[in-house]
């Protein structure tokens, strides 16, 4: 509308899809994960969730389904990664894994950019293998000006804003300091990656 366009026709057509009936998979089942399931229960999808160490009856409890990598990435129209970066995780979306992805399927990645071989998923844009990408995370950050990501009509890119607000930061220290007093007073830490972070301190 800014540019003075108000039939959508005239420029570039801006249909989008729906949510409803549409497979939603999701890499880790953290935290984050399971609040964003609350979130798309009232459009009717199915959610596919990959962790292999999550068991299938919290999986449940949360009424998802618990199926392996391969099967999530043939089966799920977007694929959401929620998962901690690893050893195990850095590099897990590549080449192969794209290739699995149906050609309509979208990638979003708000996790850690390592995560994904960006080299492949350039690839993957530039040959048709998924429909677009939403990354707010990335292996290098800030981004170069010059990358091949910024150059794609179909890349969504956020500069690893997701999570920032006037109010997240201060609820965010808030429960950093209410981890620091659990640590201490010898009870259960609510999250896992400040227990890590913790025991390296400690």
């Amino acid at each position: 509308m800014k540019e003075g366009y108000w039939d959508y026709r005239i420029k570039k057509p801006y249909f989008t899809r729906d949510l409803r009936g549409k497979t939603v998979g999701l890499i880790g089942f953290g935290y984050v994960a399971r609040e964003l399931v609350k979130l798309l229960k009232p459009f009717n999808v199915k959610i596919l969730v990959y962790d292999p160490y999550v068991s299938k009856d919290i999986m449940e409890a949360y009424e998802v389904e618990k199926v392996s990598l391969d099967t999530l990435l043939r089966e799920s129209d977007i694929v959401s990664i929620h998962a901690a970066l690893t050893k195990e995780t850095t590099g897990m979306i590549g080449e192969q894994q794209l290739k699995m992805m149906k050609p309509t399927a979208y990638l979003i990645n708000t996790a850690r950019g390592a995560i994904i071989d960006e080299s492949a998923l350039i690839k993957a844009l530039r040959e048709g293998w998924i429909a677009g990408v939403v990354l707010d995370v990335f292996k290098q950050e800030p981004l170069p000006k010059e990358h091949e990501l910024l150059k794609f009509d179909n890349a969504i890119l956020t500069p690893h804003i997701a999570g920032p607000s006037d109010e997240r930061r201060a609820t965010l220290f808030r429960v950093i300091v209410e981890e620091f007093k659990r640590f201490f007073e010898g009870e259960q830490l609510r999250y896992k990656i400040l227990l890590r972070r913790l025991r390296v301190m400690a």
